[in-house]
Parts: C-alpha cells; structure tokens; sequence
C-alpha cells in the first residue's frame, strides 16, 4: 500500500474499513478492511459462501452494513446505491442484468442516463443527450464489443452479456469498479489495459471478486 502523504494516497480511491454483514444470527462478512487506490487491481478469492459477493453489496449500498466506506474520502455510509453510484462507484452482477429485447447499445445508453422526471420527460418528446452514441462506441470497443451495438441482448453468449455488463459500468463517471465474478480472468485485464476505459471511465480500479 502507498505510504500516507504519497501521491495516490492524495488522489484517492477506494476506502473499506472494518465491513461487518449480519444475516440474522449468521455473520458473512466481519471486520473486513480493504483499501483500493488509483490504478489497482484486487481480487477477493474464497469459495461459494464465503462472503464475496455480499461485501460488493454492502460496499455499493444495496445492504446493510457495520464500517466506513469511502470513495476518494468522500464518506458513503447512508447513501442508496445510485447516490453512490454518482460518486464513481461502479459494480456489475453475477446474472448480467440486462434488459434481453433491447439491443447492446441501448443496454449501456440505459445504464448511463440517471433517472428522475427529467429524463423521462426526454424519453416521451425523444430527446437524447448528445454525444451519448460516442460514449457508448467507444465504450463497448474498449470490452471488445465494438461490432455488436445493434445485436439484441439476449442474443449474445455469456461471455458477451459479461462483458456488456461491464460496458454499462463504465460509462459514466465511474472512478471504482467491481466487478463481481467476472467470467474469466481476460476481462479484467481488458478493462484495466484499455486506454478508453481506464482514462475516460475508470480511474480506479476494478476491484474483481
């Protein structure tokens, strides 16, 4: 880990300190520390059970938790997951997530426009942000994806709807991502070497679990 004071101490990242999940009377996850910074992989392994997944949850809001998070030292503890997910914090899942009759690119165009009165304002007179189909070209090169924008979701292999899933992370202002049983190991070197993704969307990261 870099030494207090150093450069990517400054710059920030990902910050969990003494995580605790109780389910009931069963404890997943107890006094679990991780400390992430810009530019860094970790991998969290452990067989079925052992807690992985529901320390990204807890780490990403949709549970509750015992322990401090924060993300380039802005405290997370209290925020739902799109709050958090505004901040760059980032995950995929372990199902995909996708919506199977919409095509890849309106998958990820999905994943990056918030929600509110707003947008579905803009969805009823068929408005669209500008620049969202660049984003989107750019983002699904960097996965590797870059022939598939019109292919419907459910029409893809596994592999593919794994690494959509990873392109709907990206986009935006993603600084952590985690990803949570990526399909194999080349996924994750992909996402950390591509210049797209590393210097426009994540900065930080991925954690992989």
């Amino acid at each position: 880990m870099p030494d207090p004071g150093s450069p990517d101490e400054v710059r920030g990242g990902l910050s969990a300190q003494d995580i605790t999940v109780r389910y009931g009377g069963v404890v997943a996850n107890e006094n679990v520390s991780l400390e992430v910074y810009p530019g860094e992989i970790i991998g969290l392994i452990g067989p079925n059970g052992a807690g992985k997944t529901t320390f990204v949850d807890a780490v990403t809001g949709f549970i509750d938790y015992e322990g401090t998070i924060t993300v380039d030292s802005t405290p997370m503890n209290g925020l739902p997951p799109h709050r958090r997910r505004r901040t760059g914090l980032s995950r995929t899942w372990q199902s995909g997530e996708l919506f199977p009759n919409l095509s890849v690119n309106q998958n990820v165009i999905a994943a990056m426009r918030p929600g509110g009165l707003a947008t579905l304002w803009r969805d009823l007179i068929g408005r669209r942000r500008s620049g969202s189909n660049e984003v989107v070209d750019a983002t699904l090169r960097a996965v590797g994806l870059g022939d598939v924008g019109d292919t419907l979701a459910r029409d893809l292999t596994l592999g593919q709807q794994k690494l959509v899933g990873v392109a709907r992370a990206l986009v935006g202002h993603c600084r952590v991502l985690l990803l949570d049983e990526p399909l194999r190991a080349s996924t994750v070197r992909r996402v950390s070497s591509s210049p797209s993704a590393s210097g426009r969307s994540c900065g930080t990261g991925p954690v992989h679990c």
